[in-house]
């Protein structure tokens, strides 16, 4: 029983268990339609995507709630115990999983407690093979007016949060389930009279994070350019992982930003096989073509104190292999989503004031971030704790 007819066709069309046809939309006789309308007609068809699971023609601006429906998401495989892998349509998503409890959950908390273990593996999983993601949690449960014999069923998600190799997984779940449960709590306040009667399932959706879309020259924010701590090249091509590497190799004082100060990164790097501008998972074949270890760091920008900063994070990507020719990178984002990288110079310098009001000397670990007032505590730490650990070749 529904509240309104709203209720009941949002219910056929996303959630009920029971096989239905897909409702029929109404069809005009194009002939009886005069001539503005058809041509109206014919001019908005042409933003409209086909979708590959019902086969209708979505208007481009519905497409991804389209997508989002319960009757288009087919189980594809059971991965283990109260985890389902979800039929996948759309070009920028890795995968989709649901996670069910094995009990009748009406609290929250423990629902999420009990799944935890099985998000984090995929999670983790799919780090390992990406290096960086965009995920997002979306929580269904059922809700009932038990005095009306109304029921729904209502859906909470969360907006895409980029997580790296480097990312504390415990952390990242434990702010989803907070967003989460505000909304919940929220909407019970807003729809009063709903009471929350199970907890169906969770849905992770797994997304590639491409932060490259073009690598041209991006202006450093000016608490880190002040630190001279980087090296940002003035490049106007799509080339900056090669600049960057290539003032690594060959140091200047003079202009280092300038491309002219430098021997052309084709004469001591090899990119064959490559194309730019260089992905995350495209470093490990760099590292191997050139013999070269490589670390790469991010920006994260944050409201404090009544002001906006701007703090290093990762590592984006972490090398497997320690190499005696090891280069650091900083990878910037503009508005826009454009990035760029550019070379890190002195770490310490970079990253002490966030890590240590401390105005002595610092020795930073490029795995953790953690900092240590000697080189002999860095390479204790280094070689026996960090959580990034890497293999440390010997000389030759």
């Amino acid at each position: 029983k529904f509240s309104s007819k709203y209720h009941l066709l949002r219910h056929l069309r996303e959630s009920c268990p029971y096989e239905h046809q897909p409702l029929k939309k109404i069809k005009t006789d194009r002939s009886q339609t005069d001539a503005s309308t058809s041509n109206s007609t014919q001019h908005t068809s042409v933003n409209n995507i086909l979708c590959p699971v019902c086969g209708e023609r979505i208007p481009q601006q519905s497409y991804v709630s389209h997508m989002r429906r319960n009757s288009h998401k087919i189980i594809i495989s059971t991965v283990n115990e109260g985890v389902e892998q979800l039929h996948n349509s759309m070009k920028f998503r890795i995968a989709s999983y649901r996670f069910s409890s094995k009990h009748h959950q009406i609290d929250p908390s423990e629902f999420f407690m009990e799944i935890y273990p099985n998000v984090t593996r995929i999670i983790s999983e799919h780090l390992g093979k990406w290096c960086a993601l965009k995920i997002n949690f979306e929580l269904f449960a059922t809700y009932v007016i038990p005095h009306k014999d109304m029921f729904d069923l209502k859906s909470f998600n969360t907006e895409n949060s980029i997580i790296t190799i480097s990312s504390d997984l415990s952390k990242v779940y434990e702010d989803f389930i907070k967003a989460i449960i505000k909304k919940m709590l929220e909407y019970q306040e807003r729809d009063s009279g709903w009471s929350l009667q199970q907890i169906m399932y969770l849905e992770v959706n797994i997304n590639k994070y491409n932060p490259l879309r073009a690598s041209s020259y991006i202006k450093l924010p000016k608490e880190i350019e002040r630190k001279r701590a980087v090296v940002n090249i003035r490049n106007e091509d799509s080339m900056c992982f090669a600049w960057a590497v290539n003032a690594a190799l060959f140091p200047t004082s003079t202009h280092p930003e300038r491309i002219s100060s430098y021997p052309h990164y084709s004469t001591a790097l090899n990119f064959e096989g490559l194309e730019f501008p260089i992905k995350l998972k495209d470093i490990p074949k760099f590292e191997a073509l050139n013999n070269i270890s490589v670390n790469v760091f991010g920006i994260n920008y944050q409201f404090k104190n009544g002001k906006t900063v701007c703090e290093i994070v990762g590592p984006y990507y972490f090398t497997e292999s320690r190499k005696n020719i090891h280069v650091n990178l900083l990878l910037v984002t503009d508005d826009s989503g454009n990035s760029h990288y550019c070379y890190i110079k002195n770490l310490s310098r970079l990253v002490s004031k966030q890590k240590s009001n401390h105005n002595g000397r610092t020795f930073i670990c490029d795995g953790c971030l953690q900092f240590f007032r000697t080189s002999e505590r860095l390479k204790l730490h280094q070689t026996h704790d960090c959580n990034f650990l890497c293999t440390k070749l010997p000389t030759t």
